[in-house]
């Protein structure tokens, strides 16, 4: 009964909250004087992975080859990688209306105080394309609903976006092929294209297909910690199918905007464990050990650049490349966003924006609740 009575007022509170965000971004579309100085055609994409845990990818020193198209990217100097950036949450539905408001969890702002970047973007004339593969996801869910109630709300929806997907699929190369079947990106426009993946999330044997990508096996977890079954070194295999799966999909979106003016930002929303140093999986929403930590909240977060981008916008490249090893968190994303579009707005903080040449790293405060 206690688990359903804080369902309840969960849900409750959640419904009040919604109710604020909607008058907020509804106020600021009428009212904000947002614009683009653009004086191009640019893609501005945000893909958002699930659960990838940092230290599994080959890009932060992993010893399996689980992210060989990263790695060429980043070899051919398209992808730059940075080094120390973390989440707010472990927890999806906190971490997206985090990443989608235009409030920083370092000065105490609340997500729903706050509009969110989508509809300073489309203020700004930009299109807004969003390609959510996690948006059919355990529709009774208390996570889903606290979610896809804000996201896809039928009074918000007109303001945030001018186009999103129709269906989710099995995987995730499917959302990206939706997208390549649905939307002609040789219009000459301004776009903010988002995808939202569902990478390596529980349980990651379902999250790729084992006929093309069922490329580790127990036998290639070379680790001899004393807990380990076999049956664990196959779940971490999958796992890591399940990351050279996600190292595919993006592969597929950069060959989608490579002959484009485009610059593109991945991150996860949060990592996991997968028998990394303990016996667990997935994520312990009872106490959180210090490695616990390390593992929920550090993220993999690069920024790709087309070779178009690179030629018409050196000077944001090499403020790019020098911001790789400053200290960032993931609610403070819309400042970049902003700069990389021309945006101009009443919500950009020069402070906040990690590629800025006037960056400040505040405190970074994270939420520990489910």
């Amino acid at each position: 009964l206690s688990s359903i009575y804080t369902s309840l007022v969960t849900l409750q509170m959640m419904s009040s909250n919604v109710s604020d965000a909607i008058e907020v971004n509804k106020r600021v579309y009428e009212t904000e004087n947002a614009y683009t100085t653009q004086d191009d055609t640019i893609n501005i994409v945000v893909v958002i992975g699930e659960s990838y845990i940092k230290s599994h990818s080959q890009l932060y020193g992993y010893s399996l080859a689980t992210s060989p198209n990263l790695k060429k990217e980043q070899q051919e100097g398209r992808l730059f990688v940075f080094n120390d950036v973390i989440s707010s949450s472990k927890s999806t539905s906190i971490v997206m209306r985090e990443i989608f408001s235009c409030n920083s969890n370092d000065v105490e702002e609340q997500w729903f105080d706050y509009p969110t970047f989508l509809t300073i973007f489309r203020k700004a004339g930009y299109n807004v394309l969003f390609w959510d593969n996690q948006r059919d996801n355990d529709k009774m869910a208390t996570y889903s609903f606290t979610l896809n109630s804000f996201l896809y709300n039928p009074e918000l929806q007109n303001i945030l976006y001018t186009q999103t997907n129709s269906e989710s699929y099995e995987y995730d190369g499917g959302i990206v092929e939706s997208f390549n079947n649905n939307v002609d990106i040789s219009v000459e426009k301004n776009n903010l294209i988002l995808f939202h993946l569902q990478g390596q999330h529980v349980t990651p044997s379902g999250r790729f297909p084992h006929d093309t990508f069922k490329h580790f096996t127990a036998d290639s977890i070379k680790r001899n910690d004393a807990f380990l079954t076999n049956e664990m070194k196959e779940y971490i295999a999958d796992y890591d199918n399940a990351t050279l799966y996600n190292d595919y999909v993006m592969s597929r979106i950069f060959d989608t905007f490579k002959d484009s003016n485009t610059v593109l930002i991945y991150f996860s929303d949060h990592g996991e464990e997968a028998y990394d140093y303990r016996k667990q999986c997935g994520r312990d929403y009872g106490k959180i050990t210090p490695m616990g930590l390390k593992y929920y909240f550090e993220v993999p977060f690069m920024v790709w650049c087309s070779d178009a981008y690179k030629q018409k916008h050196q000077d944001v490249v090499d403020r790019i490349r020098q911001a790789v090893d400053h200290p960032f968190v993931l609610d403070n994303i819309h400042h970049i966003l902003f700069e990389l579009g021309g945006v101009k707005t009443s919500y950009y903080n020069d402070n906040l924006n990690l590629i800025s040449p006037y960056y400040e790293c505040n405190e970074r405060f994270i939420k520990l609740v489910s």
